[in-house]
């Protein structure tokens, strides 16, 4: 069974698909059969927009303590380049930070 490894979390997950020899030649032609592949995780699929509420997944850079790990924001403003996003993001306290995006993550639908 294929195997994707998020490019903005790192996460594996296992691709459900009934013809794993044929999904590997549709899509991946050039890797072996059972190759790693590039797909965006069940938190990281989709886009984060301004005002979305999203959680504090890990630290990559450095952070106030107050901003920990599971922690709920709202988006304020994402600052984007070609290089990338930045995501300033405000606690429910009103404090506020910026986090790249595979620090945060969109909350399942129970948290």
């Amino acid at each position: 069974m294929p195997y994707s490894k998020c490019p903005i979390c790192g996460s594996v997950s296992h691709l459900n698909v009934a013809d794993p020899a044929s999904w590997y030649r549709e899509r991946y032609p050039e890797l072996p059969f059972g190759s790693l592949v590039p797909g965006a995780c069940f938190f990281c699929f989709g886009d984060i927009t301004i005002g979305s509420r999203v959680l504090i997944r890990s630290h990559f850079t450095d952070h106030p303590e107050w901003a920990t790990v599971g922690a709920a924001c709202t988006v304020l403003n994402i600052i984007s380049s070609d290089d990338g996003s930045l995501f300033h993001l405000q606690l429910d306290d009103g404090k506020d930070d910026y986090f790249v995006r595979g620090e945060i993550r969109k909350p399942s639908v129970d948290e």
